[in-house]
Parts: structure tokens; sequence; C-alpha cells
């Protein structure tokens, strides 16, 4: 889900480019703009957030300084 949150924001971004070629008035653009902008810096973000947590939950048992060692059980 997060990474497939990132890939979203990515296509918002590349959505930016298809913006001019729109028949939209100029206010029309410059909401659109912003509309893609803040809607992909959230799906970037929550995606981001949501990767961090699952790669932390992975591999925590590896990351834990106490189990380096000793071979921990």
């Amino acid at each position: 889900m997060g990474l497939g949150l990132v890939v979203i924001s990515c296509l918002l971004y590349a959505g930016l480019l298809l913006v001019p070629m729109t028949s939209f008035s100029t206010e029309g653009k410059v909401t659109l703009s912003a509309l893609l902008i803040i809607f992909g810096e959230v799906s970037f973000w929550i995606g981001g957030m949501i990767i961090g947590r699952e790669v932390i939950r992975r591999y925590r048992k590896a990351l834990d300084p106490r189990r380096w060692f000793c071979g921990g059980k």
C-alpha cells in the first residue's frame, strides 16, 4: 500500500506536465496544478510513513543490538 501511494504521487506530479494542454481557464489550470501538488505531497508522505513502518517491523530483529554478538534467541 505504501509503495502504491508513492507511485501515485509520482503520477500526480507527472500530471503537472499535462496541465498546460488542458482547455481550462487560467484560474482552472492554477487550481488543478495546486491540487495535483497537494495530493502528490500528501500521498508521498503517507506512503513513506507506511513503507517506513513495514521496514522497521520486518527488520526489527536484525536491528536489535542485543542480538548482534550473542546470537540471540
